[in-house]
C-alpha cells in the first residue's frame, strides 16, 4: 500500500510497457499487487518500481535558498556533543572537542600522518563509499553481481589528466604499505580533487568467491563473486602503536580507509 500511496500521490504514475516489466523483473511482484490493489492502481505502482522510484526536480522543492516545507525535517542538528566532550583522549589524556572542528589526518599519538609520507610521494588520499547495488554480502545474490562485473577507481578529471590517464585506462594504486590495487579509471568532475575513492563490496577472495575444502571435498568457487577490486589489504599500518595496528580513526577507534596517502600509476 505504501508504494501504491507513492504512485498516486499528486499526478498519478503511468502504466508501464510490458518490456519494462519484463526487464525489472516487477512481474515476480505482480500478483501481490493485482491481490491487493484496484485495478487501476496497479500499473502506476509497477511503473514507479520499474524506475526505481517516484523523481521530482529539486528545484521545485526550495524556497530561495532553503527548502520547502515539503522537505524539511523536523529534526534538530546537534553540534555539540556532550557526550563527546566528556570522553579522553586515550593518548594525550586530553578532553575530546564536544563540536565539530577541522583538523589533519592524525595517528594514535597526535602525529601528523602526511608527516610520514609527503604529499610528492603520495599525493592523493584514499577513500571507499558503500554501493547501492552491491554490498558485502549482497554478491551472494545473481541477481546483484550480474549488474556489474567491476567497480571502479574513481578520480576527478583534471587529477587524471596530470597523470597522463582517461577513462577507461587500467592503473594501479599504489599504498605506502607497499601493496596495490589495480583496477579500471572512472573520472569525471564529481569526485574531490587529489583524492581517489572506491567503491565498496568487490574483490572477495572468500565468501563463497574461491574454492573450499571441507572433509576432503571440494566446494567450487564462483568467480563472479571475486571480480572487482577491494582496497582493504593495503591499507597503512600505524606506527605509533605497538605490534600490528591499523590505521585508525583517532577520535572513535574504528579502521579508517579514508585519508590514506596513495599513488597512482597507469599499468
Amino acid at each position: 500500500m505504501l508504494f501504491a500511496n507513492i504512485a498516486h500521490t499528486g499526478s498519478v504514475l503511468p502504466s508501464p510497457t510490458e518490456e519494462d516489466i519484463a526487464f525489472t523483473s516487477v512481474d515476480r511482484v505482480l500478483p501481490l499487487f493485482k491481490a491487493r490493489l484496484k485495478p487501476e492502481e496497479v500499473g502506476p505502482t509497477a511503473y514507479m518500481l520499474t524506475r526505481g522510484g517516484r523523481y521530482e526536480r529539486v528545484d521545485e522543492r526550495y524556497e530561495g535558498e532553503f527548502f520547502n516545507p515539503m522537505m524539511r525535517m523536523d529534526t534538530q542538528f546537534q553540534v555539540y556533543n556532550e557526550s563527546l566532550a566528556r570522553v579522553k583522549d586515550s593518548y594525550s589524556g586530553e578532553f575530546n572537542d564536544g563540536q565539530p572542528v577541522y583538523d589533519v589526518d592524525r595517528f594514535w599519538d597526535g602525529s601528523a600522518v602526511r608527516a610520514l609520507w609527503k604529499v610528492n610521494e603520495y599525493p592523493f588520499n584514499l577513500s571507499t563509499f558503500k554501493l547501492h547495488l552491491r554490498s558485502p554480502y549482497s554478491v551472494a545474490l545473481p541477481r546483484i553481481t550480474a549488474l556489474g562485473e567491476t567497480n571502479y577507481i574513481h578520480l576527478h578529471e583534471d587529477d587524471a589528466a596530470k597523470f597522463d590517464i582517461k577513462d577507461g585506462d587500467r592503473v594501479q594504486v599504489l599504498s605506502p604499505k607497499g601493496k596495490h590495487i589495480e583496477g579500471i579509471v572512472q573520472a569525471d568532475k564529481t569526485v574531490a580533487r587529489n583524492t581517489i575513492v572506491v567503491g565498496m563490496g568487490y574483490g572477495h577472495w572468500c565468501f563463497g568467491a574461491s574454492d573450499l575444502e571441507v572433509d576432503g571435498q571440494v566446494i567450487p568457487g564462483i568467480p563472479s563473486r571475486g571480480t572487482g577490486v577491494c582496497p582493504n589489504p593495503f591499507n597503512i599500518v600505524d606506527p605509533s602503536r605497538k605490534g600490528a595496528s591499523l590505521y585508525r580513526d583517532k577520535t572513535f577507534g574504528s579502521t579508517a580507509r579514508h585519508g590514506v596517502p596513495v599513488a597512482i600509476r597507469k599499468v
